[in-house]
């Protein structure tokens, strides 16, 4: 009987630490999966330097829109197909320099702005058009390389944007950096419009564009694009050169260039 106790005693031991190592090796994979997983998706510094998009996770695009708030539409979701226009800033593929979050050169691409879904879209190296991962790109030199294209620079790693108490954290068009930042944020909604031929409106994409300055650490949203709204952030130049020069508040050109004279004006104090 005492033998057949230490017997069952030892196998209960045995047991118990067998499940211990059972339990700590999978902790140990758990963690090393988890590790995988983290390096996966988020690939740090050289390893997604190197391997540029081409091996990335990246999801397939789009072809419909929500249409919540849209009157005249009873399912919630449209087709692209369905809406007139298009939901891209330019149909056309253009060439473009990607960079990652910590500013390290990812490769150039065939890229375009879908400022519907505010994702970029990429041709992969098996030639399909894929849609690049918002979380891991920092910055895209749209026009990098296309004759007779202007230089576009988008960032989605700008903070504290806001407009009209709604955090704006998608891509941003950067106009001008310097003391004074001045940012253009686009994106296309759908409209509807009734049509007396047929019992559904028609449906079209509508662009909305919205300009925000950055200056002293505090991105303002210019809710009117006038004189007083950018002067009341960039005063008046001292610069003698610039006193005399008129500027068009009232459009994107007029103020950007109104910005970099300021910019200007404070590099030529320091």
């Amino acid at each position: 009987m005492d033998m057949y106790r230490i017997q069952k005693k030892e196998t209960v031991l045995s047991i118990r630490k067998y499940v211990c190592m059972l339990s700590f090796a999978c902790c140990v994979l758990s963690k090393a999966s988890a590790q995988l997983e983290r390096n996966n998706v988020f690939m740090g510094g050289a390893n997604l330097a190197a391997m540029g998009l081409s091996g990335l996770k990246t999801s397939a695009i789009g072809n419909e829109i929500s249409m919540e708030g849209v009157g005249g539409f009873g399912g919630s979701r449209l087709l692209y197909s369905q809406i007139n226009g298009s939901p891209y800033l330019v149909d056309s593929f253009q060439t473009a320099a990607v960079y990652s979050r910590d500013n390290k050169f990812l490769g150039n691409y065939k890229v375009r702005f879908n400022t519907a879904s505010q994702q970029f879209h990429f041709i992969n190296e098996k030639s399909q058009e894929n849609v690049i991962p918002e979380n891991l790109v920092g910055r895209i030199i749209v026009g990098n390389g296309d004759t007779g294209n202007s230089t576009q620079v988008f960032s989605n790693c700008i903070t504290g944007i806001s407009m009209n108490g709604i955090n704006v954290d998608k891509y941003v068009q950067v106009l001008a950096e310097g003391e004074a930042s001045f940012y253009k944020y686009i994106y296309k909604h759908v409209i509807s419009k009734e049509n007396s031929l047929k019992a559904e409106p028609d449906y079209y994409f509508a662009t909305s564009v919205n300009y925000f300055l950055h200056v002293n650490g505090k991105i303002t949203y210019l809710k009117k694009l006038s004189e007083s709204a950018v002067k009341e952030l960039l005063p008046e130049m001292n610069n003698i050169s610039n006193v005399q020069k008129e500027y068009n508040f009232k459009n994107e050109s007029g103020i950007l260039a109104y910005v970099n004279d300021w910019n200007s004006s404070k590099t030529i104090k320091k």
